[in-house]
């Protein structure tokens, strides 16, 4: 096991607690399927992570802050900004 692993872990889901770091749920899920579905549809993928991230912002109304915009400018309906 890491050093000091599950006193970082303690520290990691204490920073998620502070920052309100939200949690997948059932409505985030739905739409990562229907950003996987749609992508595909088109013959074109995007990381996993990157639908759940699109998903999860999708689902709360935000905005997607990021300077990876390739990744996420194939998702509909995706609402993002390059804070570069």
């Amino acid at each position: 096991m890491a050093i000091n692993a599950q006193n970082r872990l303690k520290e990691f889901y204490t920073l998620c607690n502070v920052l309100g770091v939200g949690q997948l749920d059932n409505t985030i899920l739905d739409t990562a399927t229907e950003i996987y579905l749609e992508l595909r549809r088109k013959k074109m993928t995007v990381e996993d992570a990157d639908i759940l991230t699109a998903a999860f912002c999708m689902s709360h109304d935000f905005t997607l802050v990021t300077n990876n915009t390739q990744h996420f400018e194939i998702i509909s309906d995706l609402r993002f900004c390059d804070w570069a």
